[in-house]
């Protein structure tokens, strides 16, 4: 994970030193040129090649840390890389409860149906730059322009969130009182921790480049990563593995309970709760093959007496790629959270 004091575009220092590296292959090509000037043979012509080249990889060098650290600006779905730490740091504040929005009032006033939005980091708004474009804010800008005033719509989001740590959540929003509504944004990596150890994938764990510091080169880390990610076993059969997650009885049983769990708090409580199954973007398209996990989620939702809205049929003829942060990167993008909290307003709160 990132060093708590991790500017946007990496430390400076390090920037630095690719310009001084720069600047002392060009002078040292300079230099042994001039030195040479009139001078024939292979110490010449051997030196001068390898010189000018080394000064024409090094300017590479310097060209593609300069975008990485300053322009490229984007995420990658396993939160690894420094550009991804960078946008962490350009775009990602929390408020004093540590959620991505603004400050949580705790008075509710009178006459406002206050609306809490539970979920991981597809709720939170992962790759997309401004709050006001994740679902959860959407939501309440709508129905703000609908009826002004008497909702209050809060995001409560975690990255990583599981279904236990979404069930703790509503335990903690039950607990403290004054909402009436809980929509749970439900991504089908959900219940990644009750699968077998060997499928896990800790970020933390994972090897950075070797011999320099890890925070040094975005060009290396980006490219290192890319390799990594494409030979990573976990990674290549990632859908395979949630596929067997809601196929496997045991599991989907004990998925089934925490479901349980989050209903009868919600009924408790007496807060209307709402669920809303987000697609797998990176998968998503025609030969979409995860229609089977959608489906056993909804029947157990619908079986605990609770809405589970399907947005396979919202997005149903857009491709993935229209969808989805970026090639690296399978989170929804913003065109994603508007339909998604569109649908929302439609099938939960009655209107446009």
């Amino acid at each position: 994970m990132a060093p708590e004091d991790f500017p946007a575009g990496g430390y400076w220092q390090d920037y630095v030193g690719f310009w001084f590296v720069w600047a002392a292959v060009l002078a040292a090509t300079w230099v042994f040129f001039r030195s040479t000037r009139g001078r024939t043979g292979k110490l010449r012509l051997v030196g001068g090649n390898v010189l000018v080249l080394a000064s024409f990889l090094w300017t590479l060098v310097l060209g593609g840390e300069t975008y990485l650290r300053y322009v490229y600006d984007t995420t990658d779905s396993y939160g690894l890389t420094l550009t991804n730490w960078s946008w962490f740091s350009r775009h990602f504040h929390a408020n004093t409860d540590g959620f991505r929005d603004a400050e949580f009032s705790r008075e509710k006033r009178p006459g406002t149906t206050r609306v809490d939005c539970v979920g991981d980091s597809f709720t939170m708004g992962w790759g997309v730059k401004d709050p006001a474009d994740c679902w959860p804010q959407r939501l309440d800008t709508a129905l703000a322009r609908r009826a002004p005033g008497p909702f209050q719509v809060r995001n409560f989001g975690v990255i990583g969130l599981t279904t236990a740590g979404e069930a703790d959540i509503v335990d903690r929003i039950a607990t403290l009182g004054g909402t009436d509504r809980v929509i749970l944004g439900y991504c089908l990596n959900d219940p990644d921790d009750l699968m077998p150890p060997e499928t896990w994938f800790r970020r933390e764990e994972q090897p950075r480049v070797p011999f320099i510091e890890p925070t040094r080169s975005f060009l290396a880390d980006f490219f290192w990563f890319r390799f990594k990610l494409a030979r990573d076993p976990r990674v290549q059969g990632y859908f395979d593995w949630e596929i067997r997650a809601y196929e496997d009885p045991a599991i989907f049983d004990q998925q089934r309970a925490r479901f349980r769990r989050i209903a009868d708090t919600c009924r408790r409580a007496s807060i209307r709760l709402d669920v809303v199954v987000f697609p797998m973007f990176s998968q998503w398209g025609e030969s979409y093959g995860l229609d089977s996990c959608h489906d056993r989620v909804v029947a157990a939702w619908k079986e605990l007496g609770v809405d589970a809205i399907d947005l396979r049929a919202a997005y149903r003829g857009i491709p993935g790629s229209d969808l989805a942060v970026n090639r690296f990167d399978g989170h929804p993008n913003e065109r994603a959270h508007e339909i998604a909290a569109k649908t929302v307003l439609e099938r939960a709160f009655g209107g446009r």
